[in-house]
C-alpha cells in the first residue's frame, strides 16, 4: 500500500531506541486516506486536529537477525540518507498485516519504504540551555525570547 501524506517524527537513517529499537514515520493523512486505514484495521491518533497513523519497522527480527533499514528516496527517486523534518511530504510503501501474540490479537503497519515528495529540513532542536531558560552563556532568558530565533 502506498500513502501520502505529511511526516511527524521521522526516525528512517537512524532507528529510534526510546524503546524497542525501530526505524519509525508518523504521518498525517486526509480524511478518505484515514477511513481506507481504519477500515484496514490501524488506529488514528489525533493531534491537532490532524489524523495520524505510526508506520515502523522493528530493527530486529524475532531470531535476533536485522532486519533491513527501510528505503529512503529523494523527490528524484534517489537514495538518500537526509533527517526529515516535521510536515515534510512523503510517500510511503507499507505492508498492512494482523498479528497475534499469546491472546493479544491486532493490525500493524510495516514501513518499506520512504520517498520524500517535499523535504522540510530537520531542526535538531532548541539551542542548549534554552529549555531551561539559559543562553549558551549562562545568561537567563526571559519569557518570549525562549522562542525567538
Amino acid at each position: 500500500m502506498v500513502i501520502t501524506g505529511k511526516s511527524y517524527w521521522a526516525a528512517i537513517t537512524t532507528p529510534n531506541t526510546t524503546f524497542e529499537p525501530v526505524w519509525s514515520i508518523d504521518l498525517a493523512v486526509d480524511s478518505k486516506t484515514k477511513k481506507e486505514l481504519e477500515e484496514a484495521g490501524l488506529k488514528a491518533k489525533m493531534v491537532e486536529g490532524e489524523a495520524r497513523f505510526k508506520f515502523k519497522r522493528k530493527v530486529h527480527k524475532k531470531d535476533g537477525s536485522m532486519n533491513k533499514r527501510p528505503v529512503l528516496l529523494d523527490a528524484d527517486g534517489k537514495e538518500t540518507s537526509v533527517q526529515i523534518g516535521n510536515g515534510s511530504l512523503v510517500m510511503i510503501q507499507t505492508t498492512i498485516k494482523d498479528w497475534k501474540y499469546g491472546t493479544k490479537t491486532g493490525t500493524s503497519a510495516d514501513l518499506q519504504g520512504v520517498k520524500i515528495l517535499e523535504l522540510v529540513e530537520y531542526g535538531g532542536g532548541a539551542p542548549d540551555g534554552a529549555e531551561l531558560g539559559m543562553s549558551a552563556d549562562g545568561a537567563e532568558i526571559e519569557g518570549d525570547e525562549l522562542f525567538d530565533e
